[in-house]
């Protein structure tokens, strides 16, 4: 099992309605948005799954998590979310 960090943070899309854009830092490529937190965790998911799936694919090691963020990051929006590493899914069926 592996985790990354995500840090959501709150902004006001084109047309004034509230979104959360996600980083995951670990992850420098894994950028996407929700339209509530739940909604960003849940794309959050998605968009981990889908580069570490591409990562361990190509045989790149994943990286692991980062815990230290830039000043001026709210706690009140970094979650940890829990995945299945790549790897594993791959040595189980070889």
């Amino acid at each position: 099992m592996r985790r990354y960090t995500i840090i959501l943070t709150p902004e006001t899309d084109d047309d004034g309605s509230a979104i959360y854009t996600v980083e995951v830092p670990a992850l420098p490529t894994c950028h996407t948005w929700g339209e509530s937190i739940e909604h960003a965790l849940t794309m959050a998911r998605d968009v981990v799954e889908l580069v570490t799936g591409c990562l361990s694919d190509t045989g790149t090691l994943l990286p692991d998590d980062v815990t230290e963020f830039p000043a001026g990051v709210d706690p009140h929006y970094v979650y940890t979310l829990h995945f299945h590493d790549p790897a594993d899914r791959l040595a189980a069926t070889a």
